[in-house]
């Protein structure tokens, strides 16, 4: 099997407790070459992102049974000659991995199959593969104090097009901080620079912290395990996190419409339209009645279910 990844997940080896593993490729990365990587697979992986691939990087491959890019429809972004060359060292199926299959089948790219993960009917060109997190990593454990995780700042909060309520519910959490010290809240604040978010209460409230560089995956668990609420702040084509907290056993608190519709339907969340209508004492009841139910449902969507679909459509489609 030949997967197009990053450069710096190519090595033999990936440290979870040092290399960090944020993005959509990196998940796919290191998960594929984990589970597909024994006695009687190989698993060798070129960088094959979407702008940093060059033919180049097919010089002297030798030839692969099959093939995944994981970069977004990665081959409808690369050259005609870029696929053509690969796809005379694959001698069966070339894959492209992505959120969904919308659209017209055309944009799906020249691959065999597209292979996604948002709950679609499937079609000639493209196969459901779900969702997938790592139970091992990603387990409720809990203290004493309830916790609200808060994603990062994803856009600028007068980004007319692209919605982030940061701001909002930032200032809906600080407010139950201030009226509840029993509580703590734990921000992601890792693009914050990016998205040129300034957080007027980062290191002047007691009981809220702010994670503002990217961390080991590991590290990053740990958060979501701790937590009891995770609380999304924008729009999401997929949204791993919402997925990842639920197998940690957090109830899943997010705006209407910042997630495709039916995505979640098989967890324990609260929607709103008004953030007004967010309480603290409504947060905790959910959290204290379906935490452990949680999990289990969250338990649909490992990484073994994913690769266990992808190995059928490669033998069998």
């Amino acid at each position: 099997m030949l997967i197009g990844g990053k450069d710096d997940l190519t090595k033999d080896f990936i440290d979870l407790d040092k290399n960090k593993i944020n993005t959509f490729n990196d998940n796919y990365t290191y998960n594929l070459k984990k589970y597909f990587t024994n006695d009687n697979s190989v698993v060798y992986n070129i960088n094959c992102s979407q702008r940093e691939s060059t033919i180049k990087s097919l010089e002297g491959l030798f030839i692969f049974d099959n093939c995944i890019d994981i970069s977004q429809r990665g081959l409808f972004h690369k050259s005609k000659e870029f696929y053509e060359i690969l796809r005379t060292k694959v001698k069966n199926k070339i894959c492209c991995i992505c959120d969904n299959n919308f659209g017209d089948i055309k944009l799906y790219g020249p691959q065999d199959y597209l292979l996604y993960a948002i709950p679609r009917k499937s079609n000639t060109k493209s196969h459901y593969i779900g969702v997938g997190v790592d139970e091992s990593l990603f387990f409720p454990e809990k203290n004493d104090k309830f916790t609200i995780l808060i994603d990062d700042c994803y856009w600028p909060q007068d980004d007319l097009i692209n919605r982030d309520d940061t701001t909002i519910i930032l200032n809906k959490c600080i407010d139950f901080l201030k009226k509840n010290s029993n509580i703590q809240i734990i921000r992601f604040g890792y693009r914050d620079k990016q998205a040129n978010f300034n957080d007027p209460y980062k290191n002047k409230v007691t009981g809220y912290k702010v994670i503002g560089n990217y961390i080991p995956l590991k590290d990053k668990a740990k958060y979501h395990n701790n937590a009891s609420i995770w609380w999304g702040t924008h729009r999401e084509s997929m949204g791993l996190e919402y997925f990842e907290s639920a197998m940690s056993g957090c109830v899943l608190v997010y705006p209407k419409g910042f997630i495709n519709n039916n995505l979640l339907d098989d967890f324990y969340k609260i929607e709103y339209d008004n953030i007004e209508d967010i309480t603290l004492w409504k947060m905790i009841d959910m959290h204290e009645k379906y935490s452990d139910l949680q999990r289990e449902q969250a338990l649909k969507y490992t990484w073994n279910n994913v690769c266990s679909r992808i190995n059928e459509i490669i033998c069998n489609f």
